[in-house]
């Protein structure tokens, strides 16, 4: 079931996020990172349906850190739980280097768990993987074009 985002997430994804508002035209680059490589695929086809948008997928913290290094992103999304390097830790890491990118938590772990210490690191959002797939991934659109001021 998706839950209502704990206040401080709601706080973050309603304040201006600079560098990321992109015009109606432009598509909308998003960076998705998980370790399941059949969901990658998966939720790159279902969110690229949902809506004209350029989806880039990385299988780990460190090829998402390739590829943050090639090209620019409007909002990453990414898992929590992966080996070597988990979201978390990726998310700290981005934002240490002052990298402001939005970053949704995209996650089946536990809400109550994960987004007091995901918000204290610099999440806009978080959203569980569980639930019916179609609202959870009209959900990720809606978030994703209010991060980026595009509709």
């Amino acid at each position: 079931m998706v839950e209502k985002q704990a206040p401080e997430l709601r706080l973050r994804l309603s304040a201006k996020c600079k560098n990321t508002e992109i015009s109606d035209h432009a598509l909308i680059k998003v960076l998705l990172v998980d370790d399941d490589l059949g969901f990658l695929k998966a939720a790159k086809q279902c969110l690229e349906i949902q809506r004209e948008i350029v989806i880039e997928t990385a299988s780990s913290a460190e090829e998402a850190w390739k590829k943050l290094k090639k090209q620019r992103f409007h909002v990453i999304i990414s898992d929590i739980i992966m080996p070597r390097k988990d979201g978390l830790q990726f998310l700290k890491e981005l934002r240490d280097e002052s990298i402001d990118i939005p970053f949704i938590i995209f996650t089946v772990k536990d809400k109550a768990e994960v987004a007091p210490k995901a918000a204290d690191l610099g999440a806009d959002y978080y959203l569980e993987k569980r639930g019916n797939p179609d609202r959870i991934y009209k959900e990720l659109i809606t978030v994703i074009e209010r991060l980026t001021h595009s509709t």
